[in-house]
């Protein structure tokens, strides 16, 4: 007989401490400011996981198209009121804060694409999301929020053709995506394709990332000890390439301790999806997986010179607010979606 048990998904809560305190101490050595802000951070992102951990999340299913609508007004804010940082407008400053639209809006968009039963709409949903976000400029973002419908949709066996026409589409307009790339985009994939031209200008970051990440040998140099982070030869050592400030302090073993965190959770949360029952609540949380997969796959692969340097940072593990914010909501939500359904005990035992 079925039993509706609300609890808590351990196994998410131990590997999202995990990672949050594998971050804190790469941030701690870096610089104690950034440190505190974080764990300003983390206590809101802490804040939101609980407050939606036992809200009723089908709520959420009859929102979908008000969502939609908000998180378009939320990232078209950039475009009029953003401040340009290096090139882009992706934040907006209210008072001391500085928000990122496009994190904010991860869960929202999420929350759109899962309420949606027809594989076109999502598919006319969330080009209009790409756009603004493409727009500000960022390409990452943009790509994180493809990987949502993707995987929302690649998931389910019905809408697999419709995807794969979706992706042979998406590959014709190519060309045209290229055309419209900033020119300090077009810089970074030209530098990824040619490794060994403008050591120190357009490569500059890639090359320090690697050698950063070599540094750490097998065991670390020890936290705070690491030349290439303490001495400030890598840039952006707190936010996009803090995977490489972390190996530098730990080594080989450190890092790969961290990708196998990530691995578990992104297979329990896979695993959790094929239990759920209620359509909205499993295309949420395979939504939520390939999205963070997706971030957590690029933000590893540039930090180690196999992709671009793209801006993403890593989940739960960078420094930013407005990150780990969307981080914490779109895994309270999975939480609730967990602690609302119907399992059978074995069913239960067969999650944990």
């Amino acid at each position: 007989m079925n039993k509706k048990r609300r609890r808590f998904d351990w196994i998410i809560l131990a590997i999202v401490v995990f990672l949050t305190v594998l971050g804190l101490l790469s941030l701690s050595a870096i610089d104690q400011k950034t440190f505190f802000d974080q764990l300003i951070n983390i206590l809101v992102g802490w804040a939101f996981f609980f407050l939606l951990a036992f809200f009723p999340y089908q709520i959420l299913k009859k929102a979908s198209w008000p969502v939609a609508v908000f998180s378009l007004i939320l990232l078209a804010l950039p475009l009029f009121l953003g401040a340009i940082v290096r090139g882009a407008s992706r934040w907006i400053n209210i008072g001391p804060f500085s928000l990122q639209p496009s994190e904010l809006a991860k869960p929202l968009i999420i929350i759109f694409l899962s309420g949606q039963s027809n594989v076109l709409i999502g598919l006319g949903g969330i080009i209009p999301f790409f756009v603004l976000v493409f727009l500000q400029p960022d390409l990452g973002s943009s790509l994180v929020l493809l990987s949502a419908w993707a995987g929302i949709n690649f998931y389910q066996k019905k809408n697999r053709r419709y995807f794969l026409a979706a992706v042979g589409f998406g590959l014709l307009l190519l060309p045209v995506v290229w055309a419209t790339l900033a020119p300090f985009q077009k810089t970074r994939i030209t530098a990824f394709l040619n490794p060994e031209n403008d050591p120190l200008g357009s490569n500059y970051q890639s090359r320090q990332a690697i050698i950063t990440v070599g540094s750490g040998q097998i065991i670390g140099r020890g936290l705070g000890l690491g030349s290439q982070s303490r001495l400030a030869f890598l840039p952006e050592r707190h936010n996009d390439l803090v995977f490489a400030s972390f190996v530098e302090a730990f080594g080989f073993l450190g890092g790969l301790s961290a990708i196998i965190a990530y691995l578990v959770l992104f297979w329990h949360l896979l695993n959790l999806s094929e239990k759920i029952s209620d359509p909205f609540g499993q295309k949420f949380v395979i939504g939520v997986t390939t999205m963070l997969f997706f971030q957590t796959l690029v933000n590893i692969g540039m930090n180690i010179g196999l992709v671009p340097i793209t801006g993403l940072n890593l989940p739960l593990f960078s420094y930013g607010g407005s990150s780990y914010l969307s981080t914490m909501v779109c895994l309270g939500i999975v939480q609730a979606i967990f602690s609302q359904q119907r399992f059978t005990k074995t069913e239960e035992l067969r999650i944990h």
